[in-house]
């Protein structure tokens, strides 16, 4: 591989958008348009706050779908409850659970 064509690669990949931020991270990181020869939609540059905004909104539309992938539900542990902890098995005789039990003391 030529030294020319790494330089390229890498520039062309540094300019291709960022799929949750609809931004390409030379222009997150200098805030200005680059010259590349990939075909781009010329937009208005957003600001900061707009693409913290829209990486925000996608990655908790990712975290709903994953929840409801996995059948996921919230806690109904409080502060006060007492819990027993699972241990890990040393060997075959010994009991799934540690004889101790637990207050829990916040959430977090």
């Amino acid at each position: 591989m030529e030294a020319g064509n790494v330089s390229v690669s890498t520039h062309n990949y540094r300019a291709t958008p960022y799929s949750l931020t609809g931004v390409h991270s030379a222009t997150a990181l200098f805030n200005k348009n680059i010259r590349t020869t990939l075909p781009e939609n010329k937009e208005v540059l957003k600001s900061d706050i707009t693409m913290r905004e829209s990486h925000a909104r996608a990655k908790s539309r990712m975290k709903q779908y994953a929840d409801k992938r996995a059948k996921a539900k919230p806690s109904s542990l409080q502060p006060g409850d007492i819990v027993i902890l699972k241990q890990r098995r040393t060997n075959k005789y010994s009991t799934p659970y540690q004889p101790i039990d637990y207050d829990v003391v916040a959430r977090q």
